[in-house]
């Protein structure tokens, strides 16, 4: 009897000195004190959870088990919140996201168009910031940071892979105070020190191009993007044009509000898209009511087309009102809501599919461009631009050939002219200014040899954008073979 007791006891020691070996064994060889470890806390989380499930007298679901555990947790430890917040959100999928107070707020500034910084509007891309644009007599354009820079670095911090609210932190502050900022620009790494200022961003620009042709280039789709289309088009209607080039390169979307409000002026009477939500049967559609629409759109787009941008290529080619322009775009066909929560901060959280007009799917796909075009990076001598005279001196209210030079070589260096014409605007005559203070030389505006020459040095180490996809589209409108076209097109489906 006792014999029996005894081999009891010790079979009860070696199975619990087992559990202990087992543990030990499995875990990884220890880097830091085991407290410290993450890795090995979760492992051991884990076989702690095993354990019980596999051995304790009453059945447990691992799912009741993680719950009380975090209960009990949160209720020892209420300052840990904002690190459950960041667990249970940001890994459902790559655009949901948690927010702190700060982080927050920075977004729904951004939404808004108003920034305080350094004046260039951003979007997040795996290499760090992209830049869509920087904005006139900005910081960010003085110092020379221009439309698709990557932002890899502010203040030597690494934003490769952070996400867009975090990162602006490191380049937003005190007004008056510099940030240096990291920029890749095709295989360079370029270093900029830049101001920050209080800067309003506008969410693009349009111009007539050569008295024919409308031109938008929307830059987001925030909540003043319908007022800059609207205006557009009201010059338009004046003009008595209706044929139309909408550029949404570089564009990563916005809100489903200014989408829809945008295309209630364009789109013919119908579906602008679907929302797919998670019960299946739970299918939200919003419409245009525009029953007379009287515009030949071409969409330009590119990779970097995305949400927003690609609702709005897709309602063009479903609609039957245009075409696109460009190459295969980023794939973002999901919506997500903003919820804010009461001790701050808040959660922008993928809720739906979006489907376009005729119920395509493009996430993780894209819009295919009905005619595909690719912008080149090429150097000055195999470009196409108009020579310069180096004889002529420009002014404001100047126009010809020489200007329209000046103006491609402005363009080319991210200065905010527009498709480059033969005008000499007020948009000129404020880049020339910027590059003037750049090289210390007189701020005047006004393009004299001495700026010329500086000018075409600069451009002869430059590389830039041969602007293809434009120039394709434009083409079309000039030639008169829009209609061939949009034929063409239909006839590929």
């Amino acid at each position: 009897m006792k014999l029996r007791k005894l081999t009891a006891f010790l079979l009860c020691i070696f199975v619990m000195l087992s559990s202990v070996v087992v543990f030990a064994e499995e875990a990884p060889a220890e880097e830091k004190p085991i407290l410290e470890n993450g890795e090995i806390a979760k492992l051991l989380t884990e076989q702690s959870a095993n354990l019980i499930i596999s051995r304790y007298k009453d059945p447990v679901t691992r799912e009741e088990l993680y719950e009380k555990t975090l209960m009990a947790i949160m209720e020892e430890h209420p300052e840990l919140i904002e690190e459950v917040y960041k667990a249970m959100f940001n890994d459902l999928d790559e655009h949901t996201t948690y927010y702190t107070t700060e982080e927050y707020n920075y977004f729904t500034d951004s939404m808004s168009g108003e920034f305080s910084g350094i004046g260039v509007v951003v979007s997040e891309i795996p290499q760090g910031l992209l830049v869509s644009s920087t904005t006139a007599e900005s910081p960010a354009a003085q110092a020379g940071i221009r439309q698709g820079d990557t932002i890899v670095t502010a203040d030597g911090v690494d934003l490769a892979g952070m996400p867009l609210e975090k990162a602006r932190t490191f380049i937003i502050g005190e007004i008056g105070t510099t940030v240096k900022i990291g920029v890749k620009r095709g295989e360079e790494i370029l270093e900029f020190t830049v101001t920050r200022q209080p800067v309003i961003v506008e969410p693009g620009s349009y111009q007539i191009i050569d008295g024919t042709v409308g031109y938008i280039e929307l830059q987001s789709f925030d909540h003043s993007s319908p007022i800059l289309v609207n205006k557009a088009l009201d010059e338009f209607d004046r003009q008595g044009i209706t044929n139309i080039i909408f550029d949404v390169r570089y564009n990563l979307g916005g809100s489903v509000d200014a989408f829809s409000q945008i295309c209630q002026r364009m789109i013919p009477k119908g579906p602008i898209i679907h929302f797919q939500y998670q019960d299946e049967k739970d299918l939200t559609t919003l419409y245009s009511q525009c029953k007379n629409p009287k515009y030949s759109v071409i969409v330009l787009a590119n990779e970097y087309s995305a949400s927003a941008s690609e609702a709005f290529c897709g309602v063009v080619q479903d609609s039957g009102i245009g075409f696109v322009v460009g190459d295969v775009t980023y794939g973002k066909g999901t919506m997500q809501t903003l919820t804010n929560f009461r001790i701050g901060g808040g959660v922008k959280m993928t809720v739906a599919e979006y489907l376009t007009r005729n119920k395509r799917h493009i996430d993780k796909v894209g819009i295919q461009p009905d005619y595909t075009v690719y912008d080149s990076i090429v150097k000055m001598k195999n470009s196409d631009l108009v020579d310069f005279d180096f004889d002529t001196v420009m002014k404001l209210g100047d126009k010809g050939p020489t200007v329209l030079a000046l103006n491609q070589r402005l363009w080319a260096m991210g200065y905010g002219v527009g498709i480059p014409s033969d005008e000499f605007t007020q948009e000129t005559h404020s880049a020339v200014v910027h590059f003037q203070v750049t090289k210390g030389m007189e701020a005047n505006g006004i393009c004299d040899t001495k700026t010329q020459i500086e000018i075409q040095n600069v451009m002869q180490l430059q590389e830039f954008s041969d602007n293809k996809i434009f120039k394709t589209a434009l083409e079309i409108f000039k030639s008169g073979n829009f209609k061939k076209y949009l034929n063409n097109k239909n006839k590929k489906k």
